[in-house]
């Protein structure tokens, strides 16, 4: 996963590192979008399959790496930054850092 700078700009940032965050930044990928992606995401892991967390993982049948949507290396081969543990706003849940998105487009 890449980690960015709260200075850094991005071309595309998506709100939201669930199941419809991953799906747009595959999507960006496979359509050939070149440009800088970020995903905020307030948890601090990467995108998993909401779901079979409630069932699967908490039973004790499925491991966490098992019910995530890629693994960590997609994004990272993919050129796609992940900020995780941040609120929805764009800022982050750490109380000494106010980071905010900036102006790119939004997802």
């Amino acid at each position: 996963m890449t980690v960015t700078r709260d200075d850094e700009f991005h071309d595309v940032v998506i709100v939201g590192a669930g199941h419809g965050g991953a799906q747009a930044a595959i999507a960006l990928r496979q359509g050939r979008f070149a440009g800088t992606i970020l995903m905020i995401g307030d948890e601090p892991d990467p995108p998993y399959e909401r779901p079979p967390l409630s069932k699967d993982y908490l039973a004790g049948a499925r491991t966490f790496e098992r019910i995530l949507i890629r693994p960590p290396g997609f994004w990272i081969e993919r050129d796609v930054a992940l900020r995780l543990g941040e609120c929805r706003d764009g800022r982050s849940r750490r109380a000494s850092d106010h980071h905010r998105c900036g102006r790119p487009d939004r997802l």
